[in-house]
């Protein structure tokens, strides 16, 4: 990368292409439809946690939809949002909305035949996106090494409905995985899923989910509507458009949930309030790049008399001053203003 900070633009350079930049902010500025009903995304509940990926939303709910229409082989389809900051408001729904929204620019929808057995692997590897909980936790958070991937491996699936458990530990964590109809999801039963052709490669090759399988294909966008026509992206705004005639309800999706948070409620609001409030941040990376890589955890942090808490304030003041490092400072400092707030001496 080059730096460009302070340098002064070519303004010959500008007026060349000035036209064309008007051209494409036009363009991504168009409105394809209105959003009634609720937000596409709920605000998130805990500052710093994206709600996009630990809540079933309406801007996946979109994208499946559109998907499912254009690919109606397809019984359950599978996506993700790369976008933390996924928005999209009742209101306006702008082109440059669906590209703000899904961001894997490529991504089409390649329709594999494949069964419930291999279906349920591939969700399994889906939730190992997030920590197993431990007794005491009041926030959900997701595995680093995950976390740290360039695109989201939190795959959301429709035309199924189910639970990810997270008191389980990696791969045993979907529940109650049933079809839309309520059918429950055999190992030996016929599915047709439609996902993007990048995500199957990575599941297939050496060290993947479903390393070494190979599934018919019965359909690809690109291939049936273009390279460009037949992506994730282009099938939504086109949705927006000649399938809903530019009108798009919002309707929470019910299609799955996390569950396993279980006890401290009174200790959750206050780590909620804390985080809300900008007292304390979701834990990070060591280099600080990625965020909600553990989970807040307060069984620790709650004592039984003055004598030892102040005990532990105390230690954990001389650390946070010892420490040179910043991002060990702010965990101290986080870790002092959790236990004051956690016990009232």
């Amino acid at each position: 990368t080059y730096p460009i900070k302070g340098l002064t633009p070519d303004s010959a350079m500008q007026a060349l292409y000035q036209p064309y930049h008007d051209i494409l902010r036009a363009n991504a500025n168009r409105v394809v439809a209105k959003l009634s009903g609720s937000d596409l995304v709920p605000a998130d509940e805990f500052r710093g946690i994206p709600q996009v990926h630990v809540q079933d939303t309406g801007i996946s709910a979109l994208f499946q939809q559109a998907a499912r229409h254009y690919a109606p082989q397809a019984q359950v389809i599978a996506l993700q949002i790369d976008n933390d900051r996924a928005k999209l408001d009742v209101g306006d729904i702008k082109a440059k909305d669906i590209a703000f929204n899904y961001q894997y620019a490529g991504g089409e929808i390649t329709v594999y035949q494949l069964n419930g057995k291999a279906l349920k692997r591939y969700m399994e590897w889906s939730a190992g996106y997030f920590n197993q909980l431990q007794p005491g936790d009041v926030t959900y958070s997701f595995n680093p090494a995950r976390r740290s991937s360039k695109y989201s491996t939190n795959d959301f699936f429709d035309g199924v409905t189910y639970t990810i458990d997270l008191r389980q530990p990696a791969g045993s964590r979907i529940v109650d995985l049933r079809l839309a109809d309520g059918t429950p999801v055999t190992d030996d039963m016929p599915i047709r899923l439609g996902m993007n052709s990048y995500r199957m490669g990575h599941l297939t090759q050496k060290g993947g989910a479903l390393e070494g399988q190979s599934f018919p294909v019965l359909f690809d966008s690109k291939a049936q509507y273009g390279e460009e026509e037949g992506t994730i992206r282009h099938l939504a705004l086109r949705y927006l458009t000649e399938v809903k005639h530019g009108q798009y309800q919002g309707v929470p999706p019910q299609r799955w949930k996390l569950v396993g948070m279980e006890g401290y409620e009174p200790q959750r609001a206050i780590v909620k309030r804390l985080l809300n409030e900008g007292v304390i941040q979701v834990p990070t990376t060591d280099d600080g790049r990625y965020t909600n890589v553990a989970s807040i955890n307060v069984k620790d942090a709650l004592f039984s008399n003055a004598d030892d808490c102040r005990a532990a304030l105390t230690s954990l003041e001389q650390q946070r001053q010892a420490a040179a490092d910043p991002v060990q400072q702010r965990r101290l400092q986080d870790r002092i203003a959790l236990i004051k707030a956690l016990n009232d001496f």
